[in-house]
């Protein structure tokens, strides 16, 4: 684990590596849950801080103890490692456009650059559940801009009605 300072001065800790991170999950003082995060409620991080919306996002990824177990159980079967394997040749296949389409993005792009997280890392993530959700193709576009706008935007201003 090492310390890290995310944007507007928040300090933070990123863990590297599979055992590093099953390792901190499992410390008793560990929690994901913002509820145990003081910096989010007693003022000292901003209410405007642009990655609050991820620390406050309520999901499976921020449950702790018998709600993330709770949430865990929903989509279990779809991650099994039967379903896993039988995605494999497709989750090759589109790892495959995907980098053929960030080669053709540096390629076009004035600096010979192309930005890996647009290009890859996110559209990956967005296609392998597309596939797992059996959603229609004329549909994942959709899907993609609307989980954009929704989980990774962080300058969208929040409606006057959400708590601070």
């Amino acid at each position: 684990m090492a310390g890290v300072v995310l944007p507007g001065g928040v300090p933070g800790a990123v863990v590297l590596g599979h055992e590093a991170l099953k390792e901190f999950l499992a410390h008793p003082d560990v929690a994901k849950d913002s509820r145990h995060f003081p910096g989010l409620h007693d003022g000292s991080v901003p209410a405007d801080w642009p990655l609050r919306v991820f620390a406050n996002a309520q999901g499976m990824h921020t449950a702790d103890g018998t709600d993330h177990r709770r949430l865990r159980s929903l989509v279990g079967n779809a991650f099994t490692a039967r379903q896993v394997e039988r995605l494999r040749p497709r989750v090759e296949e589109l790892t495959g456009e995907l980098l053929d389409g960030l080669a053709r993005a540096a390629e076009e792009s004035a600096d010979g650059v192309a930005d890996l997280r647009t290009h890859f890392a996110l559209p990956l993530p967005m296609a392998v559940i597309c596939e797992l959700l059996g959603m229609d193709p004329e549909h994942r576009g959709r899907l993609h801009a609307l989980s954009h706008t929704v989980i990774i935007s962080t300058d969208i201003p929040r409606p006057r009605s959400w708590p601070p």
